[in-house]
Order: structure tokens, then sequence, then C-alpha cells
């Protein structure tokens, strides 16, 4: 409705800032309107810029999904999307999808990735697995599955990655059939 009445040429820059500022989580749906995003081009690229969410966005948009319904700011340059793009690779905890998507990125003038920032995404994405798949490191369970004479229908214990499941026999062999096995 706001794009279509044209609303929006009545809200004031900082007006629109100001609600964009407390709703970071609308970027998703405003980007959609491509009068919009044309009549708040810096003030919305002003936002993207620094925000955490606009990696995905940008991966979204032009290397994972081709989200033809997204608008980006046309005021972004170069730089900026480099910019964006590093933070995130350099970010705490950034997803191995999004760090395969930046090196695998094919080159486009919507989207410019350089060579440099692929090879940063290669280098934190095999940092990253090497330390979350690593035999040393990894978190290892161990299930024991016991059917033994008990007054419990069911016990279970976990006790330092170790659950212990045991099951009482007798009752099993009294109901063999399935409906009451899973129940």
């Amino acid at each position: 409705m706001i794009t279509k009445l044209k609303v929006y040429e009545r809200i004031s820059a900082e007006t629109f800032v100001k609600y964009l500022n407390n709703n970071k989580n609308k970027l998703y749906t405003i980007l959609k309107y491509k009068k919009l995003v044309n009549y708040y081009d810096k003030e919305i690229a002003n936002i993207l810029i620094p925000w955490e969410g606009t990696c995905g966005i940008l991966i979204s948009k032009y290397l994972i999904n081709n989200n033809q319904e997204l608008c980006i700011p046309k005021s972004f340059s170069i730089e900026e999307f480099n910019k964006i793009f590093d933070n995130y690779i350099q970010s705490d905890s950034p997803n191995l999808n999004y760090l395969q998507a930046i090196m695998n990125a094919p080159n486009l003038k919507e989207c410019p990735i350089s060579d440099n920032l692929r090879y940063k995404a290669k280098v934190r994405y095999t940092e990253l697995i090497n330390r979350n798949f690593n035999e040393k490191e990894a978190i290892k369970s161990e299930y024991i599955v016991q059917f033994r004479e008990q007054e419990n229908l069911f016990d279970s214990n976990i006790n330092g990655g170790i659950a212990n499941l045991s099951f009482d026999i007798n009752w099993l062999e009294r109901y063999l059939d399935y409906p009451t096995i899973f129940k």
C-alpha cells in the first residue's frame, strides 16, 4: 500500500531511517519494493553496510537463490560489497554454506567479489571445517540399549555423553505387536 499510493514520498528520510534502525528485521521485506529502495537508496545503503544480516541478503540475491524479488540500493560501491563480505568472513561464527558460496562465487557485475575475498573465504572455511570436525574436538556420544528385567517399563540415564537406555524384557515379551511396542 505504501508503494502503490506513494505514501513513502510523504515520509521523511529521518523518520524512515529511525523506523529501520528499530526494525532491522523488516529490511528483507522492504528490499522487495523497488520504488521504496530507489527512493531511500542512500539511507537503506547506510543501514545495510554495517548490519551483520546484509551478507545473507546479498548471498540470497546473487549467489545462492538468485532471488530476483530483492532490490539492492544502487549506491552500493564495489568497496562496500567487499567490506560487507570481508566483515562476514572475519565474523565470529560465519555460516559454512555462505562461506562456500563466497569462495565459489562467479564473477558478477552486480555483486563483485574479489579473488582476495574468495581466498579469505576458502581459508576461513577450511579453518572452521578443521576445527569443528577434528576428531579430537568433536562431540562424541554413545548409546547403550539394554533389555533386562526391571520394575519400570523404561529407564534412562545420561552421564558424560553416554545415554544408557533400558527396557523391561518381560513387558516386551508379553506385548510383541507393533502398535503396542511403538506406543
